[in-house]
């Protein structure tokens, strides 16, 4: 998958892949492999490169804002995503299909999930055929906090309406959720 963002910015400012590479300090292939297979660069040279481009880096690398944990004194955390958008969405689908025991989400709406992995919802079913546990906790449209955490996104009523949204997809417009809505919620 290329780097679009990259390839933009490049052209934008006029930089060839070899003069990018050279103000860099890294080989042009180097530059090449960041836009046509969309590999992220060290941290150092990121940071470098964006400040060239004058954007920030995690628009230019969503990875970017990822960080690989490998001190086995933090267990089983492997990644930290300073937001939920910096998560690939293939990864949701891929957790949910490697759960063996439980599948625990706790959201506000949760709609971003069906949206970016249609198979979502049957991926959801299997897991309640193999006995896998599966509880979805959703915000309370009603409560105070989801009104204070939309004000502070600035969506207002918004975010209760996606919740509403969220809650209604899941009774009248997923046939599969009702069909296990029981095990489900």
């Amino acid at each position: 998958m290329a780097n679009e963002r990259l390839r933009t910015a490049l052209a934008r400012d006029r930089w060839s892949v070899s003069g990018f590479a050279d103000a860099l300090s890294v080989d042009h292939k180097t530059v090449e492999r960041w836009i046509t297979k969309d590999r992220t660069p060290h941290r150092k040279t990121a940071i470098a490169a964006a400040r060239l481009l004058k954007e920030d880096p995690g628009y230019l690398w969503p990875d970017f804002g990822r960080r690989v944990v490998s001190d086995e004194t933090h267990g089983e955390v492997i990644t930290i995503y300073t937001e939920r958008s910096s998560v690939p969405n293939s990864l949701w689908l891929s957790l949910l299909r490697a759960a063996t025991d439980s599948v625990d989400i706790l959201v506000y709406a949760g709609l971003h999930l069906p949206e970016a992995n249609p198979a979502w919802p049957q991926e959801i079913k299997k897991k309640c055929e193999e006995s896998v546990s599966v509880r979805i906790a959703f915000g309370d449209p009603e409560s105070p906090q989801v009104r204070a955490r939309g004000d502070e996104e600035g969506v207002g009523a918004g975010l209760a309406a996606r919740i509403n949204y969220a809650l209604a997809w899941r009774i009248m417009r997923n046939p599969i959720a009702r069909a296990i809505e029981g095990t489900l919620f």
